[in-house]
């Protein structure tokens, strides 16, 4: 827990600064301003980690192995690219104003991710200490719940507000021309909230050292595919993406679903499960 909390403070200070000194720095500077600022506030994050990390008497040494670290970048990379590759897209097969208007609407609707993703932080301790022994019984199915319920509230909660404030957002984020483009808006914040639970079950099978948290990159790959395709305008494109990151979300429930059968009956003694299984055994064909 003491390593969470370090990167929690880590990630608390860097935003900060990028709020302080970075709209200041902005505001004076211009984009090398904003680019300054972005670089000093990860600076702070990196200052913070490695005091506390040389201040800090761990029980045991934390080694790093390589399977570990590409595990991990597969997973973060897919979450990432599963909430932002249709922005990627829209730079190169949207023109033009239609291209601007996505990239904003796209910007501003990802803001919504960062309620879920203060849960993923705090849920991720807890689905190790679930986990602790190598089970995943009921207990760290029930952790999985509880947490995507919040997280499903939470973001809920930020796609409302999206949808409530709608064109003022960008006409207030990034100024006049963009008054028009709530539906575009709402379509991207919508497209959050597969991302979101793809991010906590992704951390979840992480946890488990389960290679389904690679599971981001079939929706990475579908609205990859779905976008290509239907790109005819910023408001396709929207709807394209939320068509093809809801394909992961059907995908995923599924998969989590047959898992969580399995851990459970894994989690079960063996007597019981012969206890279980005996009068089904001994019926007639």
């Amino acid at each position: 827990r003491a390593r969470f909390n370090l990167a929690a403070a880590s990630i608390v200070g860097a935003v900060a600064v990028r709020l302080a000194a970075g709209v200041a720095l902005t505001a004076w500077l211009g984009i090398e301003g904003a680019m300054l600022g972005t670089f000093l506030a990860e600076a702070v994050g990196v200052v913070i980690a490695w005091r506390g990390t040389h201040t800090a008497t761990p029980t045991a040494p934390l080694r790093l192995e390589r399977s570990m670290i590409v595990d991990t970048l597969a997973m973060t990379f897919g979450v990432w690219f599963l909430g932002s590759i249709d922005v990627l897209v829209a730079g190169h097969v949207l023109a033009g104003r239609e291209r601007a208007l996505y990239v904003a609407a796209g910007t501003a609707a990802r803001a919504v991710l960062v309620l879920p993703q203060a849960v993923v932080m705090v849920a991720m301790p807890r689905f190790v200490a679930a986990l602790r022994g190598g089970t995943d019984g009921p207990h760290a199915w029930r952790a999985l719940r509880g947490a995507l319920n919040v997280s499903l509230a939470l973001t809920l909660v930020g796609i409302a507000g999206i949808a409530l404030i709608g064109g003022r957002l960008l006409t207030g984020t990034f100024g006049g021309g963009f008054g028009n483009g709530g539906a575009v808006l709402v379509l991207c914040a919508l497209a959050t909230l597969p991302v979101a639970i793809a991010s906590m079950l992704a951390t979840f099978h992480f946890a488990r050292h389960s290679r389904l948290a690679l599971l981001p990159w079939i929706g990475v790959t579908t609205e990859f595919v779905a976008t290509a395709i239907w790109h005819a305008s910023a408001l396709e494109l929207a709807r394209a993406a939320l068509g093809g990151v809801s394909i992961q979300l059907i995908v995923a429930a599924a998969v989590v679903a047959r898992e969580r059968q399995r851990g459970v009956l894994r989690s079960i003694p063996i007597a019981a499960q012969e206890t279980t299984a005996g009068p089904a055994a001994s019926a007639p064909v």
